[in-house]
């Protein structure tokens, strides 16, 4: 896949190039309600909570992992001498350390991940993703339906595996399956009536007559849509540059306000940004190329 990016590094992108909203840094000492930070912060006082909306801190990372990190507070107070940011209501555990931040105002964090997805959401059926399964289907004595798994929208690639638990064998042939398509999806091997099932017989040569071997897993090829991303370490394979330019866009024209007769800095950028999503969709070529043999699941 060529892209991996995660949603914090999204947001992360989104707030520096598009909504030039991002001041970070990591906390030198704090409680549950004070963030102090004598190395990067030096606005005036009052300075956070006097924005417009007023402004967020989130903790992006933790020493040890653990709260606060994901949570943000709103800020009540910020004075210069000291470093010092007042939140409220508390976060759920102590500012330690080395804990890092980032304080925002356009936009809460939640929001900036809703818009991220309402830019996926608009491709998820134009640009579809590989995917492999390996532990969904195991094979049953005379059964020849099997569920497959939701995420799913094509399969091009079925194997089973060896007796060492590899998937080093030739795949079952395209035509020894077919998908039965309902509420939950089947993946269907076509089976001989044992009446027919006989050798040299066409019927008689199928793969699940012949090949499948109780116990053993399947090895799915095929694509998905990109998964909605909820956590900030969930992974994007879409083009990052397209994404935060569209997340961009759609932020601006929500914050857009005045009739199009009249100056509005938000309406611009709106413009601008979608400019920028729609030339990077079509010069580089936002489509889906299918292997040969595939299947359409959902």
């Amino acid at each position: 896949m060529i892209y991996q990016t995660t949603c914090m590094d999204l947001i992360q992108r989104l707030c520096r190039t598009v909504l030039n909203d991002w001041k970070s840094g990591a906390v030198t000492t704090g409680t549950t309600t004070l963030l102090y930070d004598t190395v990067r912060r030096d606005e005036p006082d009052d300075y956070f909570q006097c924005t417009s909306p007023v402004s967020y801190a989130y903790i992006l990372t933790t020493t040890d992992n653990n709260a606060p990190r994901g949570e943000d507070r709103k800020a009540s107070d910020f004075a210069n001498t000291g470093s010092i940011l007042t939140v409220t209501p508390a976060f759920s555990a102590t500012l330690n350390t080395g804990d890092t931040y980032t304080i925002i105002h356009l936009k809460r964090w939640a929001d900036l991940k809703e818009y991220i997805n309402m830019a996926l959401d608009l491709i998820k059926s134009e640009v579809l993703i590989h995917t492999v399964d390996e532990n969904s289907i195991t094979i049953q004595s005379n059964v020849n339906e099997y569920p497959i798994p939701a995420n799913f929208t094509h399969i091009y690639k079925v194997t089973q595996e060896d007796s060492n638990g590899n998937f080093y064998g030739a795949p079952i042939p395209s035509s020894h399956y077919s998908i039965i398509k309902s509420s939950i999806p089947l993946l269907h091997f076509n089976q001989a009536p044992e009446s027919l099932a006989v050798a040299e017989h066409y019927y008689g040569n199928l793969w699940f007559d012949a090949s499948s071997i109780s116990d053993r897993h399947l090895r799915l090829e095929g694509l998905m849509a990109q998964p909605k991303l909820e956590s900030d370490t969930d992974i994007c394979y879409i083009n990052p540059d397209w994404v935060v330019a569209q997340a961009g866009a759609f932020i601006h024209a929500s914050l857009a306000r005045r009739s199009d007769n009249e100056p509005d800095d938000h309406a611009t950028q709106f413009k601008i940004w979608q400019t920028i999503a729609d030339d990077i969709r079509v010069g580089r070529g936002f489509s889906t190329l299918y292997p040969p043999d595939i299947k359409r699941v959902r």
